[in-house]
């Protein structure tokens, strides 16, 4: 179903009782962007589905973000706006759900103008926003003094956001089903979604390419949304993965320029494609699924790969783990350089380094990387499973 810009998609075998059963309750969770809040959101969403088996959960989010709650299996309904939809196809939108769906509970994990415009439409719903810590993470970064809520992982914070929404129900919940925020690990609330089919055959065209296709293969994302988060020399340790792995090259970059790819592997031998900004999502969560590991800055990736329960290394550049976007569970290491006073340069990343010459990010030696990865393949890696 369409609403001008705006799109309904409705996964749902469930009809929406007219007279609200407590246990049977909609649910609407909002978030918009980007690819790794998206990504965190669906361990949240688990959570809920949990809690209440019988509950109804919708999600809104912007148009490419679909797949993702589309592989979420505890998605119902999925609400979606175009980027750059104006105002007014946006209240289109509110007046379109609210007029097809009655919503009890509204857990909003994106928490900005837009979201808060839910509220005044759905003024019968329990509305709880998730609580951003904005303030103390702009003080770590720019002071590095710690608050308390320094260090805490956003998905604890988005399910501190469910908890406080489903409190009138907490007496009629099993107990253990909706366990108190303290009480919950990181790996509980690891996102989760499924494997998403098969690649497009554009992209299984590119990645027949590989001259042996027995390696080990490596995704290789070093690009995120601002250039202190880029792992600056990925050439480098493109050629030093490309020597023992198949090496597929990924993300988004609005200065890439398409790299001559013999340059940087052995022999003349085709171990890296470059897939660069030629991948919708369903296909680069593929690409991820097949991966002995992936290697990614601090990105949207990342998360990608924990879903998928792909073994990861990832680079943590100008931010830091503190912010509370670091991986969470399963076979992972992270690498980052400590001893920098100007890290985290922002909590989101810059567009220029201070410096100049992104020591937080050229700090880390293909060296160093190849021996991680080698490591998180043989399984010989740092155990970071909360207890």
């Amino acid at each position: 179903m369409s609403n001008n810009n705006c799109n309904y998609d409705n996964n749902s075998h469930r009809n929406s009782a007219e007279q609200h059963d407590p246990m049977s309750p909609n649910l609407l969770f909002i978030r918009f962007s980007s690819l790794g809040d998206v990504l965190l959101t669906t361990g949240i969403i688990k959570a809920a589905h949990e809690a209440l088996p019988h509950a109804t959960i919708s999600v809104i989010t912007k148009s490419e973000y679909y797949h993702i709650y589309d592989a979420c299996p505890f998605v119902d309904n999925i609400y979606t706006i175009p980027n750059g939809v104006r105002f007014t196809s946006y209240r289109r939108l509110l007046r379109h759900i609210r007029d097809n769906i009655t919503f009890h509970y509204i857990i909003d994990l994106h928490s900005n103008t837009r979201s808060h415009m839910l509220g005044i439409c759905f003024r019968s719903a329990r509305l709880k926003k998730y609580k951003k810590n904005s303030f103390a993470r702009r003080l770590y970064a720019k002071t590095k003094i710690k608050l308390p809520s320094i260090g805490k992982h956003v998905v604890q914070k988005y399910y501190a956001c469910l908890y406080t929404t489903l409190k009138p129900l907490h007496n009629s919940i099993p107990e253990g089903k909706l366990p108190h925020p303290k009480q919950v690990s990181l790996e509980y609330l690891a996102p989760h979604i499924h494997s998403v089919g098969k690649l497009s055959k554009e992209v299984l065209k590119e990645v027949s390419k590989f001259s042996d296709q027995s390696r080990p293969s490596v995704v290789l994302a070093p690009f995120a949304s601002k250039h202190t988060k880029h792992i600056q020399n990925y050439t480098h340790i493109m050629r030093s993965l490309a020597a023992d792995y198949n090496v597929v090259l990924v993300g988004v970059s609005h200065d890439y320029s398409p790299l001559d790819m013999t340059l940087y592997a052995p022999n003349n031998t085709t171990t890296i494609v470059d897939l660069v900004g030629r991948l919708e999502i369903p296909d680069l969560l593929q690409i991820i699924s097949t991966a002995n590991v992936v290697v990614s800055a601090d990105s949207g990736i990342t998360h990608a790969a924990s879903a998928l329960q792909i073994p990861l290394v990832t680079l943590f550049c100008g931010t830091d783990t503190l912010l509370g976007f670091a991986p969470s569970y399963g076979i992972y290491e992270i690498l980052e350089i400590n001893t920098l006073s100007c890290r985290p340069c922002s909590i989101h990343g810059r567009s220029k380094c201070k410096l100049g010459d992104f020591p937080c990010s050229t700090g880390i030696t293909p060296a160093m990387v190849m021996e991680t990865v080698s490591h998180v393949i043989q399984y010989k890696y740092r155990a970071h499973m909360p207890s």
